[in-house]
């Protein structure tokens, strides 16, 4: 019968207030010699034979005195506390409460009629996300599997850093828009379903997003609304200015991440500078840091992510008050490009290189009318938005309504 959580938890605790030491500091001793018959299960030592007296108990155990793990014998006997059998039964506290999770989010599911996320409903950054995860796999002329494998990816040919990588994945698995196949497997089922599809293939997820980032705004629009497109443009712009870092650092032997503070400021910078400046200002902040030999290698409680902030507000702030052009620096050509970044910059906003080397303001004022225009488009003879586009260009549109039949051209400015 499988332990609950409760149970595991309440013998953690009696076992802790048994004894908090590896071998038990006995009242009295009996005997005591090697038994070389006894192997430690942990570690294969030959273990000593301990018989003596422990709370005015007779007490009878072997005992490793290379890993500390001990064998209690008797009517009760009493727990191990060795570095094994304390991760043991910590791995077992931890699957208990998994499975009562698990448990809790099925009985939820099944009151509220199986619960499933329409994919419309994701962030345009989530949709981006899982994109980037099933294309290039998940084809209708090659064979692939109904799941995604998280361990089959390298973060950073998905995410433009580390740390949003990981921070989308444990998104989708706390807001149960995937599923585990089982614990501890890295095999996640999608809980996502399409208009007119209750249980959707992964293949047919991969066409419908693919649709949406890649026909050129024909077929519909992955996001809700053009600010929506511009905080996902500045995320992605902010973590490539941390993997730009990180990638540096390593040239040094030094550890280097990010946390929200340094994001924030990245963003706040990308307002008014272009990437390759930042990349610059970032770069020349890297190399003061590192001659001053301010950097610690394992960047402990994020000390070279703040020093690295706080010289960055500085470089700012004198830059801004002497009137300074800040120079550019270009991104390094053998720095990993993300399928995030890609699919985003090229292929749904068509901005290229020019993105990295002008200000967002300016790339936004280029995309901004043709984002309103798709968002808003309906016929103007009808008001359906049932339209389908007859022609595209980056400046004129031609659709056709499908309720009334009316055509409609437009010059997008």
């Amino acid at each position: 019968m499988p332990f609950t959580l409760a149970d595991l938890s309440a013998t953690f605790s009696r076992s802790f207030s048994c004894a908090c030491l590896t071998m038990l500091e006995l009242n009295q001793i009996y005997q005591k010699h090697l038994d070389a018959s006894q192997h430690c299960p942990c570690c294969q030592s030959a273990m000593l034979w301990v018989e003596g007296e422990y709370y005015y108990k007779d007490i009878q155990f072997h005992h490793c005195t290379h890993c500390q793990h001990s064998i209690y014998y008797g009517e009760q006997p009493m727990q191990c506390h060795c570095d094994t059998c304390l991760k043991q039964r910590k791995k077992a506290i931890q699957a208990a409460r998994f499975d009562e999770r698990k448990a809790e989010r099925q009985k939820k599911r099944e009151q509220q009629d199986n619960v499933e996320f329409l994919l419309d409903d994701l962030t345009l950054l989530d949709k981006l996300f899982l994109l980037s995860l099933v294309d290039g796999l998940v084809d209708e002329h090659s064979p692939h599997h109904e799941w995604l494998d998280f361990a089959h990816y390298y973060p950073l040919q998905i995410a433009p850093s580390y740390q949003l990588f990981k921070q989308l994945k444990q998104r989708f698995i706390q807001q149960d828009y995937v599923i585990p196949q089982q614990h501890g497997s890295e095999k996640y089922y999608t809980n996502l379903r399409l208009h007119g599809y209750r249980e959707p293939s992964i293949l047919s997820i991969a066409q419908q997003l693919r649709a949406w980032f890649y026909a050129d705004f024909t077929q519909g629009v992955p996001y809700k609304n053009s600010d929506e497109v511009k905080h996902t443009l500045l995320t992605l712009f902010a973590h490539e200015v941390v993997n730009f870092c990180q990638y540096h650092c390593q040239k040094w032997q030094i550890q280097f991440y990010a946390n929200q503070q340094l994001i924030d400021y990245c963003k706040v910078l990308l307002n008014d500078l272009a990437v390759q400046q930042v990349f610059y200002l970032a770069n020349r902040a890297l190399q003061y840091l590192h001659e001053q030999k301010l950097l610690d290698k394992s960047n402990q409680n994020f000390v070279n992510t703040n020093r690295l902030r706080k010289t960055l507000m500085q470089y700012r702030e004198l830059g801004q008050q002497q009137s300074w052009e800040t120079a550019t620096l270009q991104r390094p050509a053998d720095l990993m490009y993300s399928q995030m970044s890609y699919i985003f910059i090229e292929r749904l906003l068509g901005l290229g290189e020019q993105a990295f080397q002008q200000p967002l303001w300016k790339s936004w004022q280029d995309i901004l009318p043709r984002l309103r225009f798709f968002t808003d488009r309906h016929c103007i003879h009808c008001g359906s938005r049932d339209l389908t586009i007859e022609y595209s260009a980056k400046d004129a549109v031609s659709f056709c309504c499908l309720r009334c039949k009316q055509q409609d051209h437009y010059f997008v400015e």
